[in-house]
């Protein structure tokens, strides 16, 4: 798979002839389909019952009973402390966090705390999982506590980390002797997190991925012309329309896929970062292809890079809680502006650079299509070995896949329609739809993997790895359709006497 999408890369960011574009695309997009079918087909048979394809627990009350957690628990640096009363039983678990964080598929872990109480009557400790897929527990997982009018134990519990994610195990209380029926009392849970094992690999993705979205950014700052983009800015329609479609219409269509697709929400949350992110530099590439307006093409997505400053930070905190695993004020809003400074001062400079030495700017413009082939290469290939963890949840959950890929595809139709009610020419209409189609995906990673806390940020990324795959392939048919086109205009045109 990943070598297919790297030939359809290497190609279209080289910007191959029609001929080599025509034999390559139907092979590499059945191939490219063919392959992720093979890759899903034996996870999917092995989800278990108690989850969806999108990683949705079955039951839906989950999130209520993770919140009825959260808010018996205080947390200091070192520690946690759950409590809960009732008349006849007080009871508290305190135990140190570090335990509490695990690595993926590591060996089973004896998590220890102390247990303060006090009961009116004998009490059975049952707990469980409410995610077995990231975290199993022994079969035998029960506990007793006589009674006693305060006395503190020991209590410890093996834990076998799994797949990476978010895990609570949650303990119920029982009277002991009881033949009524009694519903379990929920008095306590804790919230363990599987991560991804890091190391050098994924330090140096990182720092590489940093340097290469810089690198591009820069250059493409250098291929609009000053004059062009203030003729823009003179008559904004086509910017103004494309801003809207960027920073509206996708962040919408995201938010909406979130909520009505079955999905984890930590999937949902980067579908929706992604959503957010400003346009891509494969828009102007594509926008070539198609017979689009490049310069437009090109002052959108400096417009829209420029732009996500502000507008990123605002659609997170103003929507972004309506899906967010956490809650929106630990969000790091700080790091999030770093991450986007990434592409906001390289394009600013470069600006600069145009107005100061053109020359120069005209010289360096010559990078943006190895450079950015290099890019995406780089995520696919490199990102793929650095984070498999995250392209297996790619495998287990094939709805991500829908999910993923509905966001460009809806995009892309809703900008043409926008555009084409606008009565823009087609060329416009052509650089419109690509542009509301195509995101910055190396932004929306950054933003996911450096200034969100972890699993939930390493669990979302997937989602902009999908776009980025499934973007090009409705781009690649209107390409063979327009080529196709193209070739029978100019055959006709050659059969036509003198």
């Amino acid at each position: 798979t990943r070598c297919t999408v790297a030939h359809l890369l290497l190609v279209v960011a080289l910007g191959g002839n029609e001929r080599d574009m025509l034999a390559l695309g139907p092979f590499s997009c059945l191939h490219f389909l063919l392959s992720l079918l093979l890759l899903c087909s034996p996870l999917v048979l092995s989800l278990q019952n108690d989850e969806g394809i999108g990683g949705l627990p079955v039951n839906h009350d989950y999130i209520d009973v993770r919140r009825r957690v959260d808010r018996m628990t205080k947390e200091n640096s070192t520690h946690l402390t759950t409590f809960f009363t009732t008349d006849d039983l007080n009871i508290s678990f305190s135990c140190e966090i570090e335990q509490f964080r695990l690595t993926e598929y590591s060996e089973e872990f004896t998590a220890s705390c102390f247990i303060s109480y006090a009961s009116k009557a004998p009490r059975l400790l049952a707990y469980t999982v409410d995610r077995p897929v990231s975290l199993l527990l022994p079969p035998q997982n029960v506990t007793t506590l006589p009674m006693t009018l305060g006395a503190i134990v020991d209590f410890s519990i093996t834990l076998k980390p799994e797949q990476l994610g978010l895990a609570y195990v949650l303990i119920y209380a029982s009277p002991l002797n009881s033949t009524a029926d009694y519903e379990p009392l929920l008095v306590s849970g804790f919230r363990i997190l599987i991560l991804r094992k890091s190391g050098i690999v994924d330090r140096i993705f990182r720092i590489g991925l940093i340097i290469l979205l810089f690198v591009v950014s820069f250059l493409m700052g250098c291929e609009l012309d000053i004059d062009i983009l203030r003729k823009h800015l003179r008559k904004p329609i086509g910017p103004v329309i494309g801003f809207s479609c960027q920073f509206i219409l996708m962040p919408a269509i995201a938010l909406a896929l979130a909520k009505l697709c079955p999905i984890s929400p930590e999937f949902g949350f980067g579908l929706f970062v992604i959503g957010s992110a400003p346009g891509g530099g494969a828009s102007n590439v594509w926008t070539r292809l198609l017979g689009g307006d490049l310069n437009l093409s090109i002052t959108m997505t400096l417009i829209s890079s420029l732009a996500a400053l502000g507008m990123i930070p605002l659609l997170l905190l103003t929507l972004g809680n309506l899906l967010n695993p956490l809650s929106v004020g630990r969000l790091p809003y700080g790091m999030i502006t770093v991450q986007i400074l990434y592409i906001f001062l390289p394009i600013a400079g470069s600006l600069l650079l145009r107005r100061i030495r053109p020359s120069l700017a005209d010289k360096l413009r010559l990078g943006v299509r190895p450079t950015a082939l290099i890019f995406l290469l780089y995520v696919v290939i490199f990102g793929s070995v650095a984070y498999l963890p995250i392209y297996r949840l790619m495998a287990r959950y094939p709805l991500l896949l829908v999910a993923g890929a509905t966001l460009p595809y809806v995009g892309f139709l809703l900008g043409f329609i926008f555009a084409r009610l606008l009565c823009r020419p087609w060329p416009v209409v052509t650089a419109i739809a690509i542009e509301t189609g195509v995101q910055n995906s190396g932004v929306a990673i950054l933003i996911l993997i450096n200034a969100m806390p972890q699993p939930e940020g390493d669990m979302g990324a997937i989602m902009p790895i999908i776009v980025a795959l499934m973007t090009p392939l409705p781009l690649l048919c209107a390409f063979l359709v327009h080529s196709l086109v193209s070739l029978v205009k100019r055959k006709k045109r050659e059969d036509v006497p003198n």
